[in-house]
């Protein structure tokens, strides 16, 4: 073959998040080619070309290889192991010794930096012991003493150290250094962060300096903790009894595709070992790597807790079945779940014979209900959040947390936004059925985020012994902008005016609304018992989620006046005194217009918010916006609302979103005061707790920017009055 022929350099990525027991690991496996430019061509033609006895200087990375031809279309096989327990800091005092919880092992925990040290001076006591930050090593560094070269220790008089793991002790006039049990940070060419890991890797064309795959070795980079994972024999050590070596491939037949699958050279099948139950039952000697699955992903359970997991990944040839390239990486260490969410107390209102009648009060319906903002996947990005560790970010952590949050306040009727399409159908209605409520989901107007599910929306429960649905209805606002532009204010759909009114007020919004009825509404009465019943056993809950750019204030204040209106419509149209909530995040403050005309049924003339059409540069080009709003004096509604947490405690919380950029209130829950009273509510903890595992939300303990909310409510009948001012 001609040294002009196009020459390829193979990649393999393999990368693996933070592992969480309790949360999917999965492997991110992609192998890919890379056409070389002539420079590039030449250097690797050198290595190509090099025997077995010549040298050059050029270097190739350790996880890519040179090749005459593209990669073929390819599959991958997963192996995962289980390490040996390892003691991750040599610091006595450390809480990290003994506790594997995420709130220890955070950037904030650790002093943002997340990166373990290893005292590397000859002559010191501490000698390649580890530690899990800098603050460890600076308190242990002033007990450490001096190992002499003639095999004496020089300490300060009267001090005493105490080896971890099992050591000895030595003292200033002993002579016995003591031995640290220490982790080896150093695996596979490098340890996993927790964005990603490096390692080794290798094919059935090695490095002129690597043995050959046959001869079962590893480069000595291949290290664990206690040193290489075996003396000769890489897959002997892995304890696991049906091993079969990764390069005795075979057609169309890969050794670690599935484990009962025949090997080649024998005709007895390999025995069928459940996928990830196998291992858990072996006992683990100390040093030894074991297998524990063969899938794609794994999740990580309270026996791997302490210890750090290896995925090997290999990448066949899906026409011939040859191995074309593998990877081994190391994972972090594997942490606890999160502990439970710490009991939020609840406030009681005093009762009040506001409504006048006493026996309605004390009759009516009661119910626990909860709003919350639980951030989409989409928007929990490092960017936007970098105080908070990666990990912390992910979905699968997150959602543990969240939904043990939402469960502990043992609600009735659940209001979340910022639910993820994907992740509703997957984790979000499957979880919450499982508990025993009922649901309806309802995502953004937009196109997904380049993969289909990624959107998010707004979605409603309802406790199944509780309620059940009556009437269900979504609104969207795009629709309603549309409707209000050519029907009401009479616009050309293809005039500028309208092309611009629209393209101010199309924000993808949506909101829900349902009718409830209380279960015991449905006993064994007579059709009349049961309607004149039905005005305290009733109620209806909007959820809602309004656009989030603070420079669009008009928008929300138009949003929030057209849900008001077609609440209005919805709830005349049935003739009955229906008692009304309306919950999510508004993303207003309360000295916003949209506040103002949920508590007050209408808005000042003068305020900032109405006039947005005067403020150059508020549009969206740059120039003035559009007036998109009626006169003022038309921005009302009928219905006396109130707000719980405002009601309860006197005043609106500090904030109900926490993040490093901003703190304020965004999210509220509304009640109709004529039908309805709050019970108690649940305080928003204060700065201390919010910021005791992060500097801001989200953090290991709050997994969302958002606080949640939580009150009891009671449905009331007769009487009327206004909520407190």
């Amino acid at each position: 073959m001609s040294a002009k022929d196009p020459l390829y350099t193979w990649h393999f990525s393999l990368r693996l998040d933070r592992p969480v027991e309790g949360c999917v690991l999965r492997s991110h496996a992609y192998m890919y080619g890379k056409k070389q430019d002539d420079r590039s061509a030449e250097i690797s033609n050198a290595v190509v070309n090099t025997t077995n006895g010549s040298s050059t200087n050029a270097i190739i990375p350790t996880n890519t290889k040179t090749s005459r031809e593209p990669p073929p279309q390819h599959e991958f096989s997963y192996r995962w192991f289980r390490g040996p327990e390892v003691e991750f800091c040599a610091y006595d005092e450390c809480p990290r010794r003994k506790s594997f919880s995420p709130h220890d092992w955070s950037m904030h925990a650790l002093g943002g930096s997340g990166c373990s040290l290893q005292c590397i001076s000859v002559q010191s006591s501490l000698y390649k012991a580890t530690f899990c930050n800098s603050n460890c090593f600076v308190k242990a560094w002033k007990t450490q003493y001096t190992v002499n070269h003639n095999g004496t220790n020089s300490a300060p008089h009267g001090s005493s150290i105490e080896s971890t793991g099992g050591g000895q002790h030595s003292s200033a006039s002993g002579t016995i250094t003591p031995q640290h049990k220490r982790a080896d940070y150093v695996d596979d060419d490098g340890s996993a962060a927790s964005i990603g890991a490096v390692s080794s890797s290798s094919s059935h064309q090695q490095h002129p300096q690597q043995p050959p795959p046959h001869q079962h070795h590893r480069s000595n980079s291949a290290m664990t903790p206690r040193g290489r994972l075996g003396n000769n024999n890489f897959y002997e050590t892995y304890h696991h009894p049906h091993s079969q070596h990764p390069n005795q491939h075979h057609p169309r037949h890969h050794p670690h595709s599935h484990p009962n699958q025949q090997n080649q050279h024998s005709n007895e099948p390999l025995p069928v070992l459940p996928p990830q139950s196998f291992p858990n039952e072996q006992l683990q000697q100390p040093d030894e790597w074991i297998e524990i699955g063969r899938d794609s992903i794994y999740v990580p359970t309270s026996q791997d807790v302490g210890r750090k997991l290896k995925l090997e990944a290999f990448a066949y040839s899906v026409e011939t079945g040859e191995l074309l390239m593998h990877r081994l990486v190391t994972t972090d260490l594997v942490l606890s779940r999160a502990p439970e969410p710490s009991k939020r107390n609840l406030v009681t209102t005093k009762p009040t014979s506001r409504s006048g009648n006493g026996a309605s009060n004390n009759n009516g319906e009661r119910f626990r209900i909860v709003t919350y903002n639980i951030l989409a996947e989409i928007y929990a990005t490092q960017q936007q959040y970098p105080y908070c560790d990666f990990w912390a970010l992910s979905w699968d952590y997150r959602f543990q947390n969240l939904v043990r949050e939402v469960l502990d306040a043992r609600p009735d009727v659940i209001c979340l936004q910022e639910v993820q399409a994907d992740h509703y159908e997957t984790h979000v209605y499957t979880t919450l059925s499982d508990a025993g409520f009922e649901g309806v989901y309802k995502q953004k107007t937009r196109a997904a985020m380049g993969i289909a599910g990624k959107v998010d929306g707004c979605a409603l429960f309802w406790r199944r012994a509780k309620f059940h649905l009556v009437e269900s209805y979504s609104i969207e606002f795009n629709e309603l902008a549309q409707r209000q532009a050519t029907q009401v204010l009479g616009m050309n759909p293809r005039s500028e005016e309208c092309m611009s009114y629209l393209n101010r007020l199309s924000k993808d919004n949506v909101a829900q609304l349902v009718v409830l009825e209380s279960v015991s509404a449905q006993s064994q009465q007579s059709q009349q018992q049961q309607q004149q019943r039905r005005a305290s056993n009733q109620v209806c809950v909007a959820n809602t989620h309004l656009y989030s750019n603070k420079d669009f204030p008009d928008v929300k204040l138009w949003q929030t006046w057209q849900l008001l209106q077609e609440l209005e419509t919805f709830v005349m149209s049935r003739g009955t005194n229906l008692p009304l909530m309306i919950c999510g995040d508004f993303n207003s403050t309360p000295d916003t217009a949209v506040y103002d005309l949920l508590s007050r049924q209408a808005v000042h003339p003068g305020h900032p918010d109405v006039n947005m059409s005067n403020n150059c540069g508020s549009g969206d080009d740059g120039g003035s916006a559009p007036n998109i709003l009626p006169d003022a004096m038309s921005i009302t509604h009928s219905f006396q609302l109130g707000s719980v947490y405002n009601t309860v405690m006197g005043q609106e919380p500090i904030a109900t979103n926490y993040t490093v950029s901003f703190k304020g209130v965004l999210d509220y829950m509304w009640y109709s005061a004529t039908n309805l009273r709050p019970l108690s509510t649940a305080p928003i903890p204060d700065k201390k707790i919010l910021t005791r595992h992060g500097e801001a939300l989200p953090s290991t303990q709050f997994s969302s920017d958002h606080i949640m909310m939580f009150s009891d409510m009671q449905i009331i009948g007769g009487g009327g009055g206004r909520p407190p001012s």
